[in-house]
């Protein structure tokens, strides 16, 4: 029997934008298709201008934002966007200002708290889009102090199939997944059904709708390399997830409360899969009790080495650059490596440095993403590696509009690993 290899699958923002894109007989899951880099800004604007202002989210973002920091982040907000803006430089200039409010003088008329709170406000509005995006369902539960949010399925078959290729390649190989993204699609993807907890909290006639529909995904601790409040049974082979930017669906606690309380500093909500027939209620990421509302999310600016020091990101990004460095094969799927993340960048080029290394194995590196004329990511991926260490599995992207889509695309991945991790 041949010894498993280490794989490591990347996912970016193309990979949660392939199952959300599409009309509902297309889409695969969430209410409407989760905005790519390039679309951010405006999907952003637009979910403030719009979503906002229903009754189901003013109360919420009242209590954490005054209406004066609301006008203005949205104001400012628009203003870049019509000076063509991307979002990364829209979320660095709200950073930065914050960082030099501090060299003012005291009696300055330009507020600390306003400049950080306008900051705050464009993160919690970053990650209440996602939410939108995808949510249907949410509750709480009072006795793990977590929120219990939910997302909807619209093509059981097709989401089926792809859980079903998932569970063959961790059946086939050592896996490691790293998502730089900040929604939890692909976390539903991986885990076992487990509706004992959802007992609790739906009707009988809802509960045995949702039997075979519910995907419960309460972070273990093997899951993210995090303390947990909750403990599931690791299934066999359970492979390792990794996110360095965070989730919309982590908080963190207070130092205080965690040490009174016994909380892990950082708490990730459950996840749920319910069918896209149920009643539409969409969250709003609201606060978790005894945790901040904000989600821990890494925004897109380009100074991150305030999130970096945080207990969370020294072990992530440790874990996810041992898992890079002991990778025998990497597989890109809709990540471009942008320029702009110079610590990511970084951290691959540190990768790419060892690869000669007799510790660690020469790289090779397959790309999925969906080309088009501007398109640059072959490109950025061979301007830190080598074009010989490169190769494109799939210029289409990733298509998961049918089972048949499905079966092709992996048939693809399972023959190129094969090739170059046992050849």
């Amino acid at each position: 029997m041949k010894k498993m290899k280490k794989v490591v699958i990347i996912v970016g923002s193309g990979f949660s934008h392939a199952f959300t894109e599409g009309g509902d007989q297309v889409r695969v899951i969430g209410n409407k298709p989760v905005p790519t880099l390039s679309g951010l800004a405006q999907a952003v604007f637009d979910h403030m201008m719009t979503d906002w202002k229903k009754s189901e989210y003013e109360e919420k973002i009242q209590q954490l934002f005054s209406e004066e920091t609301i006008k203005a982040t949205i104001n400012r907000l628009g203003q870049f966007i019509e000076d063509e803006y991307d979002f990364e430089q829209i979320m660095s200039f709200f950073s930065i200002k914050a960082s030099f409010v501090d060299y003012l003088p005291s009696n300055n008329p330009i507020s600390l708290v306003q400049t950080k709170a306008e900051f705050e406000c464009l993160t919690y509005a970053l990650a209440s889009c996602f939410a939108a995006c995808l949510f249907m369902f949410k509750t709480t539960d009072s006795i793990l102090c977590q929120s219990i949010v939910a997302y909807a399925i619209h093509n059981k078959k097709t989401f089926d199939a792809f859980r079903e290729k998932l569970n063959n390649l961790e059946q086939k190989h050592h896996v490691t997944f790293i998502s730089f993204n900040y929604d939890g699609i692909l976390e539903t993807l991986l885990y076992d059904p487990d509706t004992k907890d959802i007992a609790k909290m739906m009707s009988t006639k809802e509960e045995r709708s949702l039997q075979e529909l519910c995907f419960s995904t309460c972070k273990i601790e093997h899951l993210y390399g995090i303390p947990t409040t909750t403990s599931i049974p690791k299934k066999e082979n359970t492979s390792m997830l990794l996110k360095p930017h965070g989730s919309i669906h982590f908080f963190e606690t207070s130092k205080e409360i965690s040490r009174l309380s016994g909380l892990p500093s950082l708490i990730a909500q459950k996840l749920i899969l319910i069918p896209g027939s149920a009643e539409k209620d969409i969250p709003l990421l609201s606060c978790i009790e005894y945790t901040s509302p904000i989600p821990f999310i890494i925004p897109p600016v380009f100074n991150k080495d305030s999130y970096f020091v945080s207990d969370y990101s020294k072990v992530i990004m440790r874990k996810t650059l041992i898992a890079l460095l002991e990778a025998d094969v990497i597989i890109s799927i809709g990540f471009s490596i942008p320029p702009s993340d110079i610590y990511i960048r970084t951290l691959f080029d540190i990768v790419n440095q060892h690869s000669n290394n007799v510790q660690f194995n020469k790289k090779k590196i397959g790309l999925i993403y969906k080309a088009n004329s501007n398109d640059k990511t072959e490109a950025n991926w061979k301007s830190i590696f080598t074009s010989n260490e490169v190769e494109i599995i799939s210029k289409e992207g990733l298509v998961v509009s049918s089972v048949e889509s499905i079966n092709e695309m992996w048939e693809k991945i399972d023959q190129w690993i094969d090739r170059r991790a046992y050849a």
